[in-house]
């Protein structure tokens, strides 16, 4: 009995090191691309999913290396398009996005991989928009990736172009349909945001698209009062469509408050002139 099980246990540990060995040239195969070896490999019984020693999978390193065929072939057999490792490694979906491997990311996304699964804190759209990278977004809109959706940082793909003031991705957001009233965690708007920054350029962008004036967040903040504490120049281009000096948040302050408060002398002089109550918070 007991030589019986010893050789069981033996039978067992041959065959558990006989994967790991198939695994790893199946690693090795999938990260050269030889897809005849990814082939026979699979058909031999290594697992199209398995992990190496790092935790990761074939198709992880195919991806990596821009191995389209071994990826349609590891996809096929079922491998994991939303793979994510436990080393905090990028997700699939990211991993082909941010190496240029366009094909492989349509193929991903065609997959069912998540568009929205983030990586180091960076959603596709934020890589994207933050890194200037035009034909990125336009890949992202063309697979389908929701314009409006929020991050977990809270902010849409508007949000995150115009707190970079990237003006052309703003445009470009814009004309495919992103909206212009869209609100962050805090209850901010695009215009809020440019007007917080002083980013003339883009609040008058924004404005002639017809965004809303007024909108306030959480707090009952306005554009602006948020432009109150910068640009002379930012606060006349909101006073001119509109915005009123007498608005106030929730804690009554009003922009005159706001200009002494931050020491902005010519914002101050505006209002001034402009008739509003010193008597004001």
């Amino acid at each position: 009995m007991k030589l019986f099980r010893a050789g069981i246990l033996a039978l067992a540990l041959a065959l558990a090191f006989f994967g790991l060995a198939l695994a790893g040239e199946l690693h090795e195969a999938a990260k050269s691309g030889n897809l005849e070896r990814v082939k026979e490999l699979v058909a031999g019984g290594a697992q199209a999913d398995g992990k190496d020693n790092y935790g990761r999978t074939p198709l992880y390193y195919a991806v990596a290396h821009g191995q389209r065929e071994v990826c349609e072939f590891l996809i096929s057999e079922r491998a994991d398009v939303n793979f994510a490792g436990k080393r905090g490694e990028s997700s699939l979906i990211f991993l082909a996005f941010t190496g240029g491997h366009k094909d492989i990311f349509r193929l991903l996304a065609k997959s069912g991989a998540d568009l929205n699964k983030e990586s180091g804190g960076y959603s596709l759209f934020r890589f994207a928009i933050e890194g200037g990278k035009r034909e990125l977004v336009e890949l992202l809109m063309s697979v389908g990736a929701r314009l409006n959706a929020t991050d977990q940082r809270g902010d849409t793909p508007l949000h995150i172009a115009v707190s970079c003031d990237k003006k052309g991705m703003a445009e470009l957001l814009l004309e495919k349909g992103a909206k212009i009233e869209a609100r962050d965690r805090a209850g901010r708007t695009p215009l809020f945001l440019a007007s917080y920054r002083g980013l003339t350029g883009m609040v008058e962008l924004l404005l002639e698209k017809g965004v809303k004036i007024e909108a306030r967040d959480r707090y009952g903040w306005t554009p602006i009062l948020a432009a109150s504490r910068g640009s002379p120049k930012l606060f006349l281009l909101l006073l001119a469509k509109g915005a009123s000096i007498h608005t106030r948040n929730k804690e009554g302050c009003t922009p005159l408050f706001v200009a002494v408060e931050y020491g902005n002398r010519e914002v101050l002089e505006i209002l001034l002139k402009k008739g509003a109550r010193v008597d004001a918070r």
